[in-house]
């Protein structure tokens, strides 16, 4: 083979790869569209992250900063015009006309804050899918498919953007107090598609380090699993309390926007 014709194969190759890459990523922004539109569903996973394992001080200090790890498991339904019921390790949460309310294990549901569900369940999924699908640096679609339950569905190997990955950190509630200048972001996952084009489900992986005195030092890290099902016909149930708490918290919202009465 002359070296004229191994380079304009060569070229063609890349050619390939790169419009291969390019379809991916269009054919993933589209699934990602096709799952927000979806009246309902039900939902399960996981988030396994780690904070920062740096110690500030002179290691006497209370405020140092230990590294911590955890797993949390998360299970629930979204219902579009309803809102959306989450249960995980250590409580239950209901969401409803934007303002979500918490009930930890035996005790009483109340307002929790915008970034509660950061670190338990990104909230609401189909939203951080569409987010990591907006952000995706590379994407590579496998010749070969996968079952999910009992659905045969097309993978994508997936690398996301510096910004895309630190969402999956934050979402994951993997990033402590303390951070460093110019840290290097690291991420990889993948991606189910089922043949109506849907998300079904999604692996995602990210890391932060940062160099301290020459040495590398993890910032946080997370890998987060999430599946889909029940398509359409998922039914959302928020408790009576639950309901009675957003109530009362619409009520106190309302009564302090409301200017005081001239006596």
């Amino acid at each position: 083979m002359s070296l004229a014709l191994s380079a304009v194969l060569t070229l063609a190759l890349v050619g390939a790869g790169a419009q291969d890459a390019k379809d991916a990523k269009k054919e993933l922004k589209d699934a990602a569209k096709k799952t927000t539109g979806l009246k309902s569903y039900a939902f399960k996973g996981d988030v396994d992250s780690q904070k920062s394992a740096i110690r500030i001080g002179n290691g006497d200090d209370e405020n140092d900063e230990e590294e911590e790890a955890k797993l949390e498991n998360f299970g629930g339904q979204y219902q579009k015009k309803i809102g959306s019921v989450v249960k995980t390790n250590a409580a239950e949460y209901a969401t409803a006309d934007g303002k979500t309310v918490r009930c930890k294990s035996g005790g009483k549901w109340q307002v929790a804050s915008d970034d509660s569900l950061r670190g338990h369940c990104p909230q609401p999924l189909h939203e951080f899918f569409s987010t990591l699908c907006s952000e995706i640096e590379s994407a590579k679609k496998k010749g070969v498919k996968d079952k999910v339950g009992d659905v045969e569905c097309s993978v994508y190997d997936v690398e996301f953007t510096e910004d895309g990955a630190t969402e999956i950190l934050k979402e994951s509630g993997a990033l402590g107090g303390f951070q460093l200048g110019d840290p290097e972001v690291t991420s990889d996952g993948k991606i189910w598609v089922d043949p109506e084009g849907r998300i079904i489900k999604v692996r995602a992986s990210a890391s932060m380090t940062g160099s301290l005195g020459g040495i590398q030092i993890n910032l946080g890290s997370a890998t987060w699993t999430a599946t889909l099902s029940e398509f359409d016909s998922a039914k959302v149930e928020i408790p009576e309390k639950a309901k009675k708490a957003l109530k009362e918290s619409e009520k106190e919202e309302k009564e302090q926007k409301e200017p005081p009465k001239e006596e």
